[in-house]
């Protein structure tokens, strides 16, 4: 046996007494839809003190956590908790620095996208204090140190234990009175567990926290805990225990908690409050789409400038990335060559009109181009493609409950994910635009000057700005309405992509359906606001 599984083992020094708890929970009910997971609930613990709460899976643990994290409202549709939560002597509603609980997720809800170091400054950047640079920099070295895990290895590099590790020291690192630990012990083998035991009691006893463990892993865990409960789903209670008392039953070969009863399907409702369900969160859904105009502004809920403007250089590049501007220069510049050689090659009795009418066709080619056709195509080009990428991103995101770990540290994800995609959308559109528009144009000059060598480009640039130019005037006549509705376009892409992303994920295939749902809304979107201008613009058309 190695030193660390001895130590995990050992008899946990309790907490000073008369100390005030730094977390007293009392009346906390917790639902799932109509069925009470866990009623009237009371639950204190201090500063240096493990409180075990042991169950079945799929008896509610993980949602009482969330609970008491303030999350979960959060958890997916009919997941709702009441009750008196007070965490240094303050009672708060909500996740976050008002609440300064902090969440150590089963599946670890790490920032895959940065490396270990970059997580636990994330967590020490959204302390509720600030912070010396150079001192948040050394406490962030010393725990990484002192958890024995490299700062400068991606993520997705990293072993379970090591991911662990980070989720931890980002923790730790946001300086929470209260820790709590979701299923910590899952999946590991007995000698890695039993690291985690010692991981977990160091947190509190080294590091001063209270902190909250629930699990089905009692027989490693037994040995670190101050205090135990045995949460019983046919009571809806929490039933108290002693850590003797699951030694014990870690010697009766494993003994298993009070069975819970077998879970039964949930009653169907009658279809007309299902119908009425569906109409309630259509509705909900609806307000947060308007809500879009206040997601602009939502850069002043940035707890963290540095992080907010990260997430915004982030979201630009993802939106307008080398490929993005090839891809519409590219499509562009198929409208402008398809469009220039029909109209100009099948001219009806062409070598009697074609004197007449040729530079005309150019106007109307110019204006149709760049009033219409560029316009319409891209956005839909743009929306399938965007809403994928920001669908895929958010949705992510959602599954592997990184939404939910920017909520525990007071980062509202809102904030820093879709005020930064509709910012992004703000600056990145008109550049599209514009690239999308001059290959258009060049690309009808190509194949004008090639049905026609002998005639000057400069008469197909005036016959083909004919109806765009005006002077005295900078820009070409319907600049603003082409600007105003493919940035209508691309902040409606962004906005129902992030609320169909931003919801509740449980599997993969979940997400692959709401990037599938995210491009069909997003085009479909595109359209009507485009049939819409379009009457609005040429209402005699």
């Amino acid at each position: 046996m190695t030193e660390e599984s001895k130590d995990s083992g050992a008899d946990p020094v309790p907490p000073p007494s008369g100390v005030e708890p730094v977390l007293a929970i009392s009346d906390l009910t917790v639902r799932a839809g109509d069925k009470a997971l866990v009623e009237g609930l009371s639950l204190e613990a201090r500063r240096g003190e493990v409180v075990l709460i042991i169950g079945r899976s799929g008896s509610g643990k993980t949602a009482l956590l969330r609970a008491i994290a303030g999350l979960a409202d959060e958890g997916g549709p009919g997941v709702s908790a009441t009750g008196k939560v007070v965490v240094d002597g303050v009672e708060r509603n909500g996740p976050g620095r008002e609440k300064r609980v902090g969440i150590v997720f089963q599946d670890f809800a790490l920032f895959d996208d940065y490396d270990g170091a970059t997580n636990v400054d994330f967590g020490a950047e959204h302390h509720r204090f600030d912070v010396d640079p150079d001192k948040r920099l050394a406490r962030r070295n010393e725990l990484l140190t002192e958890l024995g895990v490299p700062g400068d290895v991606p993520v997705a590099r990293l072993s379970g234990g090591q991911k662990q590790r980070i989720a931890v020291a980002r923790a730790l690192a946001y300086d929470p009175p209260v820790l709590l630990f979701d299923e910590p012990t899952s999946g590991l083998d007995p000698e890695a567990a039993s690291a985690v035991a010692g991981l977990i009691r160091d947190a509190a006893k080294k590091h001063e926290r209270a902190v909250i463990v629930v699990t089905h892993d009692y027989p490693n865990l037994a040995g670190i805990a101050d205090k135990a409960y045995e949460l019983v789903p046919s009571e809806r209670k929490l039933r108290e225990t002693t850590p003797a008392d699951l030694a014990q039953r870690v010697g009766a070969k494993h003994e298993a908690p009070s069975q819970e009863p077998a879970p039964t399907a949930p009653p169907k409702r009658p279809p007309v409050a299902r119908l009425l369900a569906a109409v309630d969160a259509s509705g909900q859904w609806l307000l947060n789409f308007l809500l879009i105009v206040p997601s602009l502004f939502g850069f002043a809920r940035w707890r963290s400038s540095r992080w907010g403007l990260r997430h915004l250089r982030d979201y630009s590049f993802l939106l307008g990335s080398v490929g993005a501007f090839a891809y519409v220069a590219v499509t562009a510049a198929i409208i402008g060559a398809v469009t220039t050689w029909f109209s100009l090659e099948n001219m009806p009795f062409k070598e009697y009109t074609e004197p007449l009418i040729r530079d005309d066709l150019v106007a109307g080619l110019g204006f149709s181009q760049f009033r219409i056709l560029v316009p319409l195509l891209v956005m839909i080009l743009v929306a399938a493609r965007s809403s994928a990428a920001i669908t895929a991103d958010v949705a992510t995101r959602s599954h592997s409950h990184q939404l939910d770990a920017l909520r525990s540290m007071g980062a509202a994800p809102e904030a820093y994910l879709l005020t930064n995609v509709l910012l992004g959308f703000v600056v990145i559109t008109p550049l599209l635009v514009l690239v999308a528009v001059l290959a258009a144009k060049w690309t009808s000059a190509m194949v004008f000057s090639a049905i026609y060598p002998e005639t000057s480009l400069y008469a197909f640039d005036r016959a083909y700005h004919q109806f765009l130019r005006m002077p005295g005037h900078t820009w070409w006549i319907g600049t603003g309405m082409v600007l105003a509705k493919c940035w209508i376009s691309t902040l409606g892409t962004g906005a129902i992509a992030y609320h169909l992303a931003a919801v509740p994920k449980e599997s993969v295939r979940d997400v692959n359906r709401t990037i599938a749902s995210a491009i069909i809304g997003a085009t479909l979107w595109v359209l009507v606001i485009h049939a819409a201008f379009a009457f609005g613009e040429f209402p005699g058309g």
